[in-house]
Parts: structure tokens; sequence; C-alpha cells
């Protein structure tokens, strides 16, 4: 008798682990761990995600409270757009307003039609999904985070881009009600 699918039982990455990933020296890294961590977006919505799809909360002395996130913002021919909110940590919003200030150095126009995360080589482009996992393995592997693959191993202990939205779902089902669909959340 077949025994079903087995799920995988990786585990989210540990505060320490996060720490040292966001030690990596690439400008990107935090901004992108941390809004991964806060709102549990996948690492395909980078590739859609331009500035005008982040909308900062602010209190009367304007500090930033959280910011708003439209993700995976896709036009579809045809079909009806594919989005949905989420919120990110100050922590976060600043991350990514501290590589947008380092574009802005370097000379680059960042308005809100630029991408937020950006190849490297060619700011036209967004940073691909692809390019986000390769980011994030090269800071994993510099900080020492995996032991190489034993013959037949074919999980690590987390998985590195998932893992962060791992670690969003467990941190935010220890304080919401688990029947709460966050996906019906619409308006500001």
């Amino acid at each position: 008798m077949p025994t079903g699918r087995k799920h995988s039982d990786d585990r989210a990455p540990n505060d320490e682990e996060i720490k040292q990933i966001v030690t990596y020296p690439d400008r990107r890294i935090k901004g992108i761990i941390y809004t991964m961590l806060s709102s549990g977006i996948r690492r395909s919505s980078w590739a859609y995600m331009k500035w005008k799809h982040i909308d900062p909360y602010k209190d009367e002395n304007e500090k930033v409270l959280c910011a708003k996130l439209t993700a995976y913002n896709i036009k579809r021919k045809g079909k009806q757009d594919k989005w949905y909110y989420t919120f990110i940590t100050p922590e976060a919003y600043n991350a990514l307003l501290e590589y947008k200030t380092f574009r802005e150095k370097q000379g680059e126009k960042v308005d809100g039609d630029s991408w937020v995360m950006v190849h490297k080589d060619d700011p036209s482009k967004p940073l691909s999904p692809l390019g986000v996992k390769i980011i994030i393995e090269r800071a994993a592997q510099k900080a020492k985070l995996f032991a190489p693959l034993k013959k037949n191993q074919k999980r690590r202990e987390w998985q590195l881009t998932h893992g962060f939205r791992k670690a969003f779902k467990t941190r935010a089902s220890e304080v919401m009600n688990g029947s709460l669909n966050c996906r019906n959340v619409s308006g500001s």
C-alpha cells in the first residue's frame, strides 16, 4: 500500500541564522530577507515589485509604522490581475529605502515605476527569482550555515528562500486567529 505524499520536515531559519545571512556584503540582502520575513512573499514576487507597490504608513511624527505591499501585481491578457496586499515591518521598509538611496547616489533615477530590486549589472531589469535564490545561497554559504549534503540526501535542514515564508507563517500563526484569511483584506 503506498504511504501517500510525505511532506517535508524542514524548519524555518532561526534568528541567529537570519543575522548571519544579512551580514552578507550585497546591498540587496537586508531588504530581500527582511521583506520576505515580514510579508511572507515568495521569491517570484520580486520580479513584479515596483516602488509604486510599496505604501508606507507613518504616524503624526512621520515615523514609519509599517508599509503596505502589493504582491504579485501581474497584468495578464484577458484574465483578472493576480495580486494581494501584505505588510512589511519598518525595518524591512528602511532596508529597502537604504538600497534605493544607494542606487540614487550612483546616478540612477528611481521613481514609482522603478523595480525595487534590480539586477546588479542592469538596473532596468528586475532581480529575477533565480537571482534572489543565488544571493541568498551565497550568503548562506559565506556564513557556513549548511554542511554539504550527504550521499542520497536531497534536503537541507531548512529551505533557503521558502524558509523565510515558513518563518513568516509560523510567527504569524502564533499571534493571529487561524481562521483569519489575510487575502480577503482589501482597501487601505
